[in-house]
């Protein structure tokens, strides 16, 4: 099958002309135009259907993960429905049983071959896409999610399973920054990244993907002759946009201009969008035209994930939308902040703003008759005198426009001029070797050379970046706390049952803190949890945290029962408790928490268990937390069926080397994989563990727990493998090279060992401490050696080869047939 008929299977259109270009460069492996400069509407992000097509035609040599980063979370971001759309293409195609051919694991016919973790709802942040290395997956996040992950550190995850989102994110990986041109810091950091790998076995590609590139930036690939000819290009780069810049006296008057305006679209039964720059201003316009009955719709970076999520249903919202039939239906308004600007597949026939720097102000034209599908399209852009630089040469180059907006017009401004109109670059942070091994010894978490925050990296050093805060509801907050329950750890709980997308809202710490003050009005002591960048929870109540420097950059756990959530999924202190839960941990069906202990199925995996009474009475309250065994966190430890020892380490030998030998690794390599899972679980033959896992009688040895509970007592099994190992004649027979990496490869599968086990971990009961010390001493040498051999990122790319193979066969998945 040819590459264009690949693609159009894909996406369901004929290719672009360059389309077709950079489809024939990816599918040679030649991804040396580091930069895609594409304009607004000419489809950029067909980008990820071109990888597919360019890995179903030569598997061997492009990556088999794309990860696609965005600038902010928005409501349905263009790039997971794009993703969901070729998805559905290829189920039952003869692309599909190609792309099925890649996989390790044998595929149930209804599981797509392609795994999809993305922003929002049941997609977010799944484990299917690092489950099996070989299989072909697109994983879309915001700078934060990727960066902070590619740094070892990842922002609500566990510190255990740092080193395996490091290792699949910057390896075997093409990643496309889109809208680079917003964040320079985080592009800085991933070419710095990159090439860092010079060692390493899959080092990633890199795309910045722009419609209006830093000047001098990379290699670019752009449209050429043949795009501005092709008839649909050619209607979208020359949709009309009628422009008019407009001055008012005072920023007080902005609110009022705006609605103004608005209004006077009332009658026209189109799609109105308004921009804003700030939340407050936004929520005044959305006032003035709700009260004058108009139906009206917000898109605030302050929403909660699920009402964002939400709004993709909203008929209104479905009005700015690609191919939605508006005849004969009233005007709608769509009020947004930046997160509207980018992310969004918006198209409007009426744009109203305010003004702002001429990157964010491309994207909003961006927005305005996308596809060219109004017969007349308007811009009325707003300000003041009282600009600064930025917006002043931005002002300009508006006027230089002649009342024309149009794409092809923006295309022609001088690019130095766009540049100097443009947000000044913030002040970088360089990334270097220090802070790459500082972040790679995960098990460290207060080591001195690691910074505070990763912001500086990420987003730059920005001068007026104003602090935020996470807010989310759960209801363990209610009913869990030091005094009712002995031995609750609210850490671990939330690093098992950790926060997702759709439970949280993001805001400025300084409104948060107003509406928190709201709220405790009335319930001054009512529990809080406190959650730093590092996971760490402690236990306050609501009066005690209503300090800015003690909310920055942290997240708030609340309970349901205060309320403090808005119709539109904003932090509002009025807001009493909803008639629904404001918990929503669960809304999807990957996990769930149940009162009582009967297991809800095979398919699920217990995580936690809590004892709200006595444990050793029939009438303890339990409160139990599960996840899919197949597809959640990959947290859950304890099983409803038996699971042998041997078996499970066999499982895991087969599965880890097949997965090996399929992403091409040497020989030495796959064996000393297939070793290490054959041996990385025999520690777990202590007594110690068996009797705490349920296994009284010691025979046969079983490798997962099957009590209610399950404490060991801080004794690492990891650690006793490692001892075994010491006296293992077939382990002898390895090279110096396999042994090293055997060792360390079982050290660290449960995401420990990077450098070295924490000093009370250090123990075996079956063991002479003597040897014990012996082993132990070894371990960071070892890391270090391999680490300065493979790179930071290639390491930890071995490494989760196994914790994969071990995740696949704790599920149960098995080896396609011809894997074996």
């Amino acid at each position: 099958m040819t590459p264009p008929t690949s693609f159009s299977t894909l996406t369901g259109n004929k290719p672009f002309p360059w389309q077709h270009r950079l489809l024939n460069l990816w599918a040679g492996a030649d991804f040396s135009n580091d930069v895609l400069r594409l304009e607004t509407g000419t489809g950029k992000t067909s980008a990820i259907a071109i990888w597919l097509a360019a890995l179903l035609e030569n598997p061997d040599q492009v990556p088999r993960r794309l990860v696609y980063v965005v600038n902010r979370r928005t409501v349905v971001d263009q790039t997971t429905s794009e993703i969901e759309a070729i998805s559905k293409r290829l189920h039952g195609t003869e692309l599909d049983s190609k792309l099925r051919e890649l996989s390790v694991l044998s595929l149930p016919p209804d599981e797509s071959a392609l795994t999809i973790s993305a922003l929002r709802g049941q997609l977010a942040d799944n484990r299917l896409w690092s489950a099996d290395p070989a299989r072909p997956a697109v994983i879309v996040g915001t700078v934060d999610m990727i960066g902070s992950r590619l740094l070892f550190a990842g922002y609500g995850i566990g510190w255990k399973t740092q080193p395996l989102h490091a290792g699949f994110l910057g390896q075997d990986t093409l990643i496309i920054h889109d809208e680079c041109h917003l964040e320079p810091a985080f592009q800085v950091l991933l070419e710095t990244i990159k090439n860092a790998q010079h060692q390493s076995p899959r080092p990633p590609k890199l795309i910045a993907l722009s419609a209006t590139p830093r000047e001098g930036q990379g290699n670019v690939f752009e449209l050429d002759e043949a795009d501005y000819k092709n008839p649909v290009l050619k209607k979208r780069l020359t949709a009309l946009k009628q422009l008019s810049v407009q001055k008012v006296n005072s920023k007080k008057d902005l609110p009022d201009a705006i609605t103004k305006k608005a209004l006077s679209f009332a009658s026209s039964k189109l799609p109105v969008l308004v921009f804003s720059n700030t939340v407050e201003l936004a929520t005044k316009i959305a006032k003035g035209l709700a009260a004058q009955k108009h139906t009206t719709k917000m898109l605030t970076g302050t929403m909660r994930g699920l009402e964002r999520d939400n709004l993709v249903n909203d008929p209104a919202f479905q009005r700015f939308l690609p191919a939605y039939d508006s005849a004969n239906e009233d005007t709608v308004y769509l009020i947004a902040t930046s997160a509207g600007e980018v992310g969004v597949n918006l198209s409007c026939a009426h744009l109203i703003c305010d003004l702002v720097p001429f990157e964010r102000m491309a994207q909003r034209l961006g927005r305005l008759n996308r596809f060219g599908e109004y017969s007349k399209a308007t811009v009325d852009v707003f300000h003041t005198d009282d600009l600064d630089d930025p917006r002043q040469e931005t002002l300009e180059l508006l006027h230089s426009l002649d009342g024309d907006a149009s794409p092809s017009k923006l295309a022609k401004l001088d690019p130095d001029a766009r540049d100097s109109a443009s947000t000044a670059l913030p002040k970088m942070l360089p990334a270097t070797d220090v802070l790459f091994d500082s972040q790679s010894m995960t098990t460290i978490r207060d080591l001195p050379t690691k910074p505070d925050s990763l912001d500086p990296y990420l987003h730059g050093i920005v001068d007026k970046d104003l602090p935020r805060t996470t807010v989310a509801w759960r209801e363990e907050v209610d009913l869990l706390n030091e005094t009712t329950v002995d031995g609750f750890d609210p850490t671990t709980l939330i690093e098992s049952f950790r926060l997702k997308p759709h439970e949280t809202l993001s805001d400025g710490t300084h409104r948060v803190l107003k509406e928190l003050k709201l709220l405790a009005k009335n319930k001054p002591d009512t529990p809080v949890w406190l959650v730093d960048r590092s996971g760490n929870v402690d236990l306050k109540i609501l009066d005690e945290i209503l300090d800015k420097q003690i909310l920055e950059h942290r997240t708030i756990l609340l309970p349901p029962s205060i309320g403090g959530l808005s119709p539109v999924g904003t932090l509002d202190g009025k807001k009493d408790a909803p008639k629904m839960s404001l918990d929503v941990s669960c809304r999807y069906e990957e996990r769930l928490r149940r009162w009582e202990t009967e297991w809800p199925g095979q398919d699920w995996n217990l995580i936690k268990r809590i004892y709200l009474n006595d444990d050793d009475t029939d009438n303890a309250q339990v409160w139990s937390w599960y996840e899919k065994a197949w597809g959640g966190d990959g947290n859950g430890q304890q099983t409803s069926k038996l699971v042998l020892l041997e078996d499970h380490q066999n499982d895991v030998a087969s599965l880890a080397r097949a997965m090996a030998q399929s992403l091409g690794f040497e020989p030495e390599v796959c064996e000393a994989l297939e070793f290490a899972g054959k041996k990385h679980d025999s520690g777990k033959s202590r007594r110690t563990w068996q009797a705490a896992a349920g296994n009284t009688d010691g025979s046969p040895h079983i490798a997962k727990p099957l009590e209610r509970s399950f404490s060991a007592a801080g004794f690492r099994h990891e650690l006793a493998s490692l001892i075994d190992l010491q006296s293992d004649l077939d382990f002898g027979a390895f090279s110096n090279f396999q042994r090293d990496l055997i060792q360390h490869l079982i050290a660290v599968h449960h995401g420990r060992a990077r450098p070295m086990f924490a000093k009370k971990e250090l123990f075996d009961p079956e063991t002479p401490r003597q040897l014990v010390d012996e082993v132990a001493r070894h371990i960071p040498h070892r890391f270090a050696r391999l680490q300065e051999q493979y790179g930071h990122w290639g390491l930890a790319y071995i490494e989760s080869i196994l914790r994969a193979a071990d995740y696949a066969a704790s599920a149960g998945r098995q080896l396609k047939a011809g894997k074996q």
